[in-house]
């Protein structure tokens, strides 16, 4: 196939660079860029669809949690979420919802914690 394609270079002179980019990419994925790109495409849309798996009522139930018990650490609200919603979800995906679709931050939460905490002990 070598030998083919450097005789089509030789032959050809406005068009090389181009081939020779599309020949190195061959050689180093075993495809046409053209494949290699929509494998991307594909990838990129899955894990779109892995981001968007968080429906308006599990986030309507997370922030029900941590807005009733904003002293709960991530594993303890792993376990309030599996027992209301019943879905198991790791604590790295519930901070990234929790900071990125419901834009709460640790201060926030801290900082009702605090003040419910000073509820508590005047009563």
């Amino acid at each position: 196939m070598k030998d083919t394609l450097r005789e089509f270079f030789n032959r050809r002179e406005g068009c090389t660079n181009t081939l020779r980019r599309w020949y190195r990419h061959y050689l180093k994925f075993g495809e046409a860029p053209k494949a290699t790109k929509y494998r991307n495409k594909r990838k990129n849309n899955e894990r779109q669809a892995i981001r968007k798996a968080w429906s308006d009522e599990d986030l309507r139930i997370l922030k029900n949690i941590v807005d009733e018990h904003p002293e709960l650490y991530l594993d303890e609200i792993q376990d309030h979420f599996l027992v209301l919603a019943e879905k198991f979800v790791s604590t790295s995906t519930l901070w990234v919802a929790l900071t990125t679709q419901l834009g709460y931050s640790l201060q926030a939460v801290t900082y009702r914690a605090a003040q419910r905490d000073e509820l508590e002990r005047r009563m």
